[in-house]
């Protein structure tokens, strides 16, 4: 068993955003990322005015499925987690990784 895995993401978290769906000539495709429609704006920088962070688990699945490809093949490997939402002067986030024997 190795050495755990311990490293911070310095910044405001965001967290993994949802699909929406934007209707085009009569079809609904789904697109990802951030923010773009006008009522998103609106609401971010509403919670951005009431100090509002992402939801937890939203944090969560973006770090989960950053580290695909980089410390686990897939995300669908971890088996157990631990996670906690704390606000600090210093907006981050602290990743441990530690594997199970």
């Amino acid at each position: 068993m190795s050495a755990p895995i311990r490293f911070v993401v310095p910044g405001q978290p965001i967290g993994k955003g949802r699909p929406r769906a934007t209707k085009i000539g009569g079809s609904a495709p789904l697109h990802a990322g951030k923010t773009c429609d006008y009522e998103g704006l609106i609401g971010l920088h509403g919670a951005l005015a009431m100090a509002g962070k992402p939801d937890k688990d939203n944090v969560i699945k973006a770090i989960y499925d950053g580290l695909n490809g980089v410390c686990w093949v897939d995300d669908a490997q971890v088996c157990e987690g631990v996670q906690r939402k704390r606000y600090a002067a210093e907006p981050g986030v602290t990743v441990e990784i530690e594997e199970l024997a």
